[in-house]
């Protein structure tokens, strides 16, 4: 077994670090030589860890060495283990969409149905039943491939649709038949440019509770519950092109992730979404030049700490202070290419990627295949997480299947 350290970057909001070829950031800030740590792992730690980066196992348990123990993170000593999967049920989809279906989003409702939004139409599962539904255009859908999906905490579904310049979304309400129908198009018509919707989330907290937000190819767009009216669409600057995920913090700081940036807003309520107004601060979470791509695909945040997916760089973890100015970046490139990421709690952070579903320690940094979930072992497309946070039962999306599993109780 062998441990593998995450890359610790120190950068400042709008800037992007860099070190020279073979050259890459110390716990201090500074360049210096790339060491390729090739020891074996005894099961303790090879340095006795900060506790600020940790270590990483291979560990069964998830992570922190052979025994599941992290004492030598150096934080406390008797910290427990990351959580593990002790449910898994999968669900066959191939029933209701063809097994070639791609899978753009996924949301679990508050009466715990899951709705699916995939190439070849929105999937509603019914879990406790096994029984499902596929609408399409048939059913009243504006398109049949569905790219982002929203179960609304007030009952309505909020789904997206790409490459239409009228027509980006819809607002579902769905009668006790499973009858649809459409309370509300979404139209962003102030640019032409703007055609595609590839995620939306509700704002969870704050003044903004219950706030749809979009991640669209021209960065965020906002439907305000209070004023009822569409904000439209602000990214942090150019490039910016397609924005992929979007992430709440505690402060009501709402975060968007595209294609270059990471873009940190504080939104002031009022019906119109500007940049001017309304970014607090950018910056770019990987030690790469501003025009290079990193490609996020999903983020979700905890407290203070945003975690970021890239198809390009694996993993980010970023630690903010409320004021804003300097953070801390933790970079996972092992996971190769992220697909989705979610918070379990303070300590486990789940992640999808082309390999299967992986465990992060937030505490003392290290990460390992998630335990309990080998039988993922293909690509995660998607991840949901069922409300509240800490309450351990997600949902992902891989080829064919939907997959529900649950963790272990939170020690």
């Amino acid at each position: 077994m062998r441990r593998l350290s995450p890359l610790l970057v120190f950068g400042a909001a709008c800037g992007s670090p860099a070190c020279p070829d073979g050259e890459e950031f110390d716990v201090q800030g500074l360049c210096v030589p790339v060491v390729i740590d090739t020891a074996a792992d005894s099961g303790g730690g090879d340095t006795g860890g900060t506790g600020e980066s940790g270590d990483t196992g291979d560990s069964d348990s998830g992570g922190g060495g052979d025994t599941g123990e992290t004492g030598d993170s150096g934080d406390t000593g008797q910290a427990s283990a990351p959580r593990e999967v002790v449910e898994l049920v999968p669900f066959d989809t191939t029933m209701w969409l063809g097994s070639g279906a791609a899978w753009r989003g996924l949301s679990v409702a508050p009466d715990g149905t899951v709705w699916a939004a995939s190439s070849e139409g929105l999937l509603h599962l019914l879990p406790a039943s096994g029984e499902a539904r596929v609408y399409t255009t048939a059913d009243g859908l504006f398109a049949d491939d569905v790219s982002a999906v929203l179960a609304h905490s007030d009952g309505t579904v909020w789904v997206g649709f790409v490459g239409t310049v009228d027509h980006q979304g819809d607002q579902l309400a769905v009668a006790v038949d499973g009858t649809l129908s459409v309370l509300r198009v979404v139209d962003y018509d102030e640019s032409s440019e703007l055609t595609s919707v590839y995620r939306i989330r509700e704002q969870p907290y704050g003044v903004g509770a219950g706030d749809v937000w979009m991640a669209t190819n021209e960065g965020l767009c906002l439907w305000d519950a209070d004023v009822e009216v569409f904000a439209e669409h602000a990214h942090p600057a150019h490039p910016h092109l397609i924005t992929r995920g979007v992430a709440f913090t505690p402060e009501a700081d709402v975060w968007s992730a595209d294609q270059y940036q990471l873009g940190r807003w504080r939104y002031s309520n009022d019906g119109d979404l500007s940049p001017s107004a309304d970014l607090y601060e950018k910056w770019v979470p990987w030690p790469v030049e501003p025009e290079v791509p990193v490609d996020m695909t999903d983020a979700d945040a905890h407290e203070a700490t945003v975690w970021l997916a890239s198809s390009l760089f694996g993993l980010a973890r970023v630690d903010v202070a409320e004021a804003g100015g300097a953070s801390i970046t933790t970079l996972y490139a092992e996971l190769g290419a992220a697909s989705a990421v979610r918070v379990a709690d303070e300590r486990t952070v789940v992640v999808g990627s082309a390999t299967g579903l992986w465990a992060v320690d937030a505490v003392d940094g290290s990460f390992a295949p998630l335990a309990g979930a080998e039988s993922i072992s293909g690509s995660v497309q998607q991840l949901a997480r069922v409300e509240p946070t800490g309450d351990g039962t997600f949902w992902a999306a891989v080829p064919g299947k939907l997959v529900q599993f649950t963790l272990s109780p939170a020690r």
